[in-house]
């Protein structure tokens, strides 16, 4: 529920479903799917997707500081 402003529904996967404009007001109404078409890599993995997405980074880091 949005106090002001654009409402919407937004899939798992990025798409708009259903969307309210500024300034008018009534209810979105959405049954999702029972299952996704192509599952997201946080569906299928869980949280080692966080991890395959973290830490390159900090190992990123430590290279340039040995190079120094």
């Amino acid at each position: 529920m949005a106090d002001a402003g654009i409402s919407g529904i937004i899939v798992p996967l990025g798409r708009v479903v259903a969307s309210m404009p500024l300034g008018q007001s009534g209810i979105l109404d959405f049954a999702p799917p029972a299952r996704l078409e192509h599952p997201t890599p946080w569906f299928r993995y869980g949280n080692w997707t966080l991890l395959v997405i973290l830490l390159p980074g900090p190992a990123f880091i430590a290279a340039a500081l040995i190079r120094r």
